[in-house]
């Protein structure tokens, strides 16, 4: 027994999503906007998922709310307001749901944090070996993390 897919085949078509552009799937009845995490220190090119209706976004690694520290939030937060997103729930694909309000006070945390609270603010640089990380300020001092 074959299924549609079968009895109809389509040749494949990929499509690219641009740092600039968004990518939007629908069946007629629910809307998927893909867009980029833009300028993400974590992984260029990241993807985040939007179901505007439902004002659901979808996210991996940029916001785990039950995490000690956020490093990636803020990448994920300017790219929502810069994008003019309406979030109210935050589904991250690791860990459990939040609000854009999670995401915010994660941020603002993570202003205030220390430089080392077992991962790196975003506006530092990384020197390591297999042992160490270590957190280099604007300044030039350095304090390792262990």
């Amino acid at each position: 027994m074959s299924d549609a897919l079968t009895r109809n085949a389509q040749p494949l078509v990929l499509e690219a999503v641009s740092s600039e552009g968004m990518f939007e799937i629908t069946d007629g009845r629910r809307t998927l906007q893909i867009v980029t995490v833009v300028d993400d220190p974590h992984s260029e090119g990241m993807l985040m998922a939007y179901l505007p209706r439902e004002r659901i976004l979808i996210e991996v690694d940029a916001f785990s709310p039950s995490a000690a520290a956020s490093p990636f939030a803020e990448a994920l937060l300017r790219s929502i307001e810069d994008r003019g997103l309406r979030v109210e729930t935050i589904v991250p694909l690791h860990g459990e749901m939040a609000t854009l309000e999670d995401l915010e006070n994660a941020v603002e945390q993570e202003a205030r944090s220390p430089l080392c609270l077992g991962a790196v603010r975003l506006t530092t640089a990384l020197r390591f070996s297999p042992f160490e990380w270590r957190v280099v300020d604007c300044a030039g001092t350095a304090r390792g993390c262990r």
